[in-house]
C-alpha cells in the first residue's frame, strides 16, 4: 500500500507502516478502527438485506 502514496505525504506513510506492523498504541488503535469500520458496513448490508453479511460480521 505505501506504493500508492506519493512520497509528498510522509506523515501517511508512517500511519500505513504502523497499521501494517500493528506497532504501538497508534498501530493498535488503526486496527481497531479497520475492524469496527468493516462490522459497521456487514450490519448495513445486513439491514439491507444480503443474509452473506451475518457470516462476515461474525468473522471480524
Amino acid at each position: 500500500m505505501k506504493d500508492q502514496v506519493n512520497e509528498d505525504f510522509p506523515e501517511i506513510i508512517d500511519w500505513i507502516e504502523a497499521l501494517d506492523n500493528k506497532k504501538g498504541h497508534f498501530g493498535k488503535i488503526l486496527k481497531d478502527a479497520d475492524l469496527l469500520e468493516n462490522a459497521l458496513t456487514a450490519k448495513e448490508y445486513m439491514e439491507q438485506g444480503h443474509k452473506e453479511a451475518k457470516q462476515w460480521l461474525d468473522n471480524i
